[in-house]
């Protein structure tokens, strides 16, 4: 195998771990959101920890083997490497800046750990855009309209997802 090989197996390892990372912490946010009893609430919220923490490592995995990958053999001219690209950066400060500070507060309240809904809304945009960027990995649409519509609609479905979550848990 050459480099690029290797480069393109942890390129699949990075967003394999990325999207369990991703959508792990949505759904055990989702769990915890909703209040179940106190021990699934706190192992939820452990969980959710893990999986935030495991979400840089997946998002740099990507980043790092995805541009040199790009430099390599892709080139700048392909839209879906830009667009996928701008996605990424533009999602990847949504974990460190408004999901780790919820699971840090979550963790300080007693008895019950509770996640905010604007918590829950960008968990579901993370998760959701980190969906559409592994559509573009598997599509390559060409043009810049076809990306962008992937990624933009699954971030879209995706906060809307943990918009409604967040909306259903108020309701329990």
């Amino acid at each position: 195998m050459d480099i690029y090989g290797a480069f393109v197996l942890f390129h699949v390892i990075g967003a394999v771990v990325l999207e369990i990372s991703v959508l792990g912490l949505l759904v055990s946010m989702i769990v915890l959101h909703r209040r179940q009893l106190l021990a699934p609430t706190h192992r939820s919220l452990a969980m959710a920890t893990r999986f935030d923490r495991a979400v840089p490592v997946g998002a740099a995995l990507v980043l790092g083997t995805g541009l040199y990958m790009v430099t390599r053999r892709w080139g700048w001219e392909e839209s879906w490497l830009i667009v996928g690209l701008a996605g990424l950066l533009l999602v990847a400060p949504i974990s460190p800046t408004l999901i780790s500070p919820a699971l840090r507060k979550a963790e300080d309240a007693t008895p019950v750990a509770y996640v905010p809904a604007r918590a829950m809304t960008a968990g579901g945009i993370l998760a959701g855009a980190s969906v559409g960027e592994l559509l573009l990995m598997l599509m390559k649409p060409s043009g810049f309209v076809a990306p962008l519509l992937v990624v933009a609609s699954a971030a879209a479905i995706g906060g809307a997802i943990g918009y409604l979550s967040a909306r259903a848990g108020r309701e329990l």
